[in-house]
């Protein structure tokens, strides 16, 4: 299927799950708009309007209450935290520096503790880590001589030393 709506070249695109457990579509773009779809019916359902340049990057994240955000990053150098049931702003991060450039990718993570984090990377060289709730920069991590792209979260199960099976 064939979702159509943004005006420019669509450059993010992620999928969640609602608490009632249908699937939805969303796309960022170079019109600055993310969308969220009902990839079923291939309906679109939300519009999401704040940035003031490209969409570069979208993800989601479930709340420890169970509601679904979604995470964009723009050219215009924030990270911005929507809920996409009210199509409503809830947060614009600030913090990336890049003078020609902002925000490539985003991606989130749960702590051990439960804590939502988002971590968002950029042209500036940097990758940052977000307290959503909050709204604070947690860290910045440097190191990078190139722009930030793409951003990837696996969490290592720590393992346990297991004493080997005793053979009789």
């Amino acid at each position: 299927a064939t979702l159509k709506g943004h005006t420019y070249d669509v450059n993010a695109v992620a999928s969640y799950t609602t608490q009632a457990g249908a699937a939805r579509v969303v796309s960022g773009s170079r019109d600055g708009i993310i969308r969220v779809w009902d990839p079923d019916t291939q309906r679109l359902l939300a519009t999401l309007e704040g940035h003031t340049s490209n969409v570069n990057a979208v993800a989601s994240y479930t709340t420890q209450a169970g509601a679904v955000r979604v995470v964009s990053g723009s050219w215009d150098k924030t990270v911005k935290i929507w809920d996409p049931e009210t199509q409503k702003l809830l947060a614009t991060l600030k913090g990336h520096t890049d003078l020609l450039a902002g925000v490539n990718a985003v991606a989130s993570y749960t702590t051990q503790a439960g804590a939502v984090r988002v971590v968002s990377g950029s042209d500036d060289k940097t990758i940052k880590i977000w307290d959503p709730d909050a709204q604070r920069l947690l860290a910045t991590l440097k190191g990078h001589t190139e722009y930030v792209n793409n951003l990837a979260w696996k969490r290592s199960r720590a393992t346990r030393h297991r004493p080997a099976p005793r053979v009789s």
